[in-house]
């Protein structure tokens, strides 16, 4: 049986398959992330995102501190 599942999942990841791995697909899409961006980037609130795209604080929280480190590292390089 095991044998079986290896082979699916190895014909998937030589197929490129989107979802070869498999897992939870995320409810933040790149889409979304970039409009994110642009709210913190125009002074919005952790908590008024969180309430526009109905995600949690913890959600928020890391997305906003990924796009503070591309701001600093973006500083950083100039």
């Amino acid at each position: 049986m095991l044998s079986v599942l290896r082979k699916g999942s190895e014909q998937k990841l030589a197929s490129g398959h989107k979802n070869a791995l498999g897992g939870r697909p995320p409810k933040v899409t790149d889409k979304i992330r970039k409009k994110i961006y642009a709210d913190f980037k125009a002074g919005d609130s952790i908590s008024t995102v969180m309430k526009r795209y109905d995600l949690s604080k913890s959600t928020v929280a890391r997305i906003k501190g990924i796009y503070n480190r591309e701001i600093l590292n973006c500083r950083e390089k100039a």
